[in-house]
């Protein structure tokens, strides 16, 4: 007879919600539209697995949720994990966390549990592939799953999947509900704030801007715009002035080489790297020191709301690479164009042996997702492919937990781009409406919110002070003959630790980086390097020599 499965919960995070219902124990996180905690509960209390998915695909919000009874437990991602959950079944007990270095800690796991399949690959692009953590043996929820375990059955199961990969009949599409969507997501987003302030990072491209006009044009007021880079870049310059002709106050953070250097190397920044982290991606870095500015700045209030833009530009398009276009059948063509675009960040990695890996667990996640490894473009969009390995790697385990930036500072937020409707609309979206975010940016400046959108300049060069504008034109001169790609990575190693605007080379001296020879990408690839050396890994994933 087995066993009945244990289940052990690991909660850290402060903002989860608990209550007791009919013997269960509930854990809540997030927020929910047209449904109360109450509601959620009595429906999911079931346990039954049909019951539990026909609730969930009603379900809108962003939000984990957690049930515990005598014999069963439910756990649920949303359908962008906005608040990830991390698990490990061991014999007969089931451990389910919110942060996956308290997971580790309580089952004592140390550098020989790492996987150095993955560990490899994620030093290639910071980030694991499918459901896997840099561990063995312990998982990420992925979004839209949830897990089921009744008395002796473990199982996980989706109540949504993001396909933008289905072929839909372009006259079947309906291209106009996108004004009426626009609309819909500020018009939820201004509800949901129930007139408490927003803090809207805001820079000089599209995504934020839309958000800013928007909340403008429906007359929610209570709006604080911040900018943070370098001083005099052209985002401050557009963003004060979009700031300003929208009437909203505006707020700018200076970021400089010393205070990035100092708050990296912090007790502080240390807890934050912890808090963030779910052994699937290294932490989002680029708001920290914005954030730890504003939360001190007397104009800001502290129940106030973050709001940001992301990722308006993936989900309308904007990420499609130029090599894969609406009649692209090759599979080969679209894992080569992620490769290339997402396992960049160290050249000297990218050899044939572990392309080949990657491609391998690529496959092996488009294969599960699908349910088939029947797949050729005559039966699918492979631009879709792109987007949906894209979306379940570096969109949920980076970019959108990027939030925890906010939570860390006792912030709430909200991602209105990542609205569910707004989601479903562009997966089905055909490839002429997304292809570098032709459709979106027409609806944009057609509806002119804020009247912002004709007269202010949208994502313009990045400013460059005189002398280093003199730099580069000398030795940009000398690559004449040699090719632009030589150009680019001379530029990525000598030149961009002092242009870029953020200082995210700043935790680095220069000298490292000068002398080093690995020919990182960006700043991102040190970054990645010391997260896996943190764990007691290589730089290059590989087990350390002894």
């Amino acid at each position: 007879m087995k066993k009945v499965l244990k289940t052990k919960i690991i909660i850290s995070k402060k903002n989860w919600r608990f209550y007791s219902y009919k013997n269960l124990k509930i854990h809540l996180i997030g927020y929910f539209f047209k449904f109360n905690d109450t509601e959620v509960i009595e429906k999911l209390s079931c346990f039954s697995k049909n019951n539990i998915i026909k609730f969930l695909k009603k379900l809108d919000g962003n939000f984990s949720i957690i049930i515990e009874g005598n014999n069963s437990t439910l756990a649920v991602a949303d359908r962008i994990n906005s608040y990830p959950l991390t698990y490990a079944r061991l014999k007969n007990e089931v451990y389910i966390s919110d942060n996956g270095l308290n997971l580790v800690k309580k089952l004592k796991f140390n550098e020989n549990n790492i996987d150095y399949n993955i560990s490899t690959t994620f030093a290639m692009s910071g980030y694991t592939v499918d459901n896997n953590t840099i561990f063995k043996g312990l998982k990420s929820l992925l979004p839209g799953q949830f897990i089921l375990i009744t008395k002796n059955n473990f199982s996980c199961f989706y109540f949504y999947l993001w396909q933008p990969w289905k072929k839909v009949k372009e006259n079947n599409f309906k291209k106009e509900k996108i004004f009426y969507l626009n609309e819909k997501i500020i018009k939820k987003l201004i509800k949901s704030c129930d007139g408490r302030q927003i803090i809207l990072p805001l820079s000089a491209g599209w995504d934020s801007r839309f958000i800013a006009s928007g909340l403008k044009h429906f007359k929610y007021n209570n709006v604080i715009c911040v900018t943070y880079g370098r001083k005099n870049s052209n985002d401050m310059k557009i963003a004060k002035k979009l700031s300003e002709s929208l009437g909203f106050k505006w707020i700018q953070v200076i970021y400089n080489k010393n205070k990035i250097r100092n708050i990296y190397n912090s007790k502080r920044y240390k807890l934050y790297k912890k808090y963030c982290d779910n052994l699937n991606s290294i932490h989002f870095m680029g708001e920290y020191l914005m954030l730890s500015e504003i939360k001190q700045n007397s104009a800001v209030d502290k129940d106030a709301i973050i709001v940001n833009g992301q990722s308006g530009d993936f989900i309308t398009g904007n990420h499609i690479p130029i090599q894969i276009g609406k009649y692209t059948e090759s599979l080969d063509i679209v894992l080569e164009g992620y490769i290339s675009k997402h396992n960049k960040y160290w050249k000297s990695l990218l050899t044939l042996d572990k392309k080949g890996t990657i491609k391998k667990q690529l496959k092996n996640q488009i294969y599960n997702l699908l349910g088939t490894k029947n797949i050729t473009g005559k039966n699918i969009n492979m631009f879709g492919i792109y987007e949906t390995l894209e979306f379940y790697n570096r969109q949920v385990k980076y970019v959108i937990n990027g939030t925890r930036n906010y939570e860390f500072f006792n912030f709430e937020w909200r991602m209105p781009l990542w609205d569910f409707e707004y989601m479903r609309y562009w997966e089905k979206a055909p490839f002429k409406l997304k292809f570098q975010q032709n459709y979106y940016k027409k609806t944009l400046k057609k509806n002119n919110w804020g009247n912002v959108w004709k007269d202010i300049g949208i994502n313009p060069k990045k400013k460059i002070a005189w002398y280093y504008k003199i730099i580069r034109f000398i030795f940009k001169s000398t690559f004449f003959l040699v090719g632009k790609e030589k150009w680019y990575m001379f530029e990525r190693k000598y030149i961009e630790y002092f242009i870029d605007d953020l200082h995210n080379y700043s935790p680095w001296r220069y000298m490292k980086i000068f002398f080093d020879k690995r020919q990182h990408y960006s700043s991102i690839s040190w970054y990645i390097a010391e997260y896996l050396e943190e764990k007691k890994v290589q730089w290059d994933g590989e087990k350390p020599l002894k």
